[in-house]
């Protein structure tokens, strides 16, 4: 093992180059960890974000179509009214003849 340590030019104390290498590696794989996990809850921030805004969209959308669904009911039912009324008119016209 002695291949593995070097000596401290300051104190004198033996350094394990292994585990000075390991814990350098291990900090730059940590680091390059929560990087990477940082872009990648930016990126899902980011996807939830236009999906809430395509969600908030769509229910306009749905409630517009809605609306106007109700229009063309409250429009139809208005035209039968009118319908019934003229035939009605009609009928009574042709009863007095």
């Amino acid at each position: 093992m002695q291949e593995n340590q070097i000596t401290c030019p300051k104190c004198q104390e033996p350094i394990n180059v292994n585990e000075a290498l390991y814990k350098q590696i291990e900090l730059e794989n940590q680091n390059k960890f929560l990087a990477q996990q940082k872009e990648f809850e930016k990126e899902v921030n980011e996807k939830r974000a236009q999906y809430q805004s395509y969600f908030k969209n769509l229910e306009q959308k749905e409630e517009a179509l809605k609306e106007r669904a109700k229009e063309q009911q409250a429009q139809f039912d208005d035209a039968v009214k009118q319908a019934s009324v003229l035939a009605l008119q009609d009928e009574r016209a042709k009863i007095i003849e």
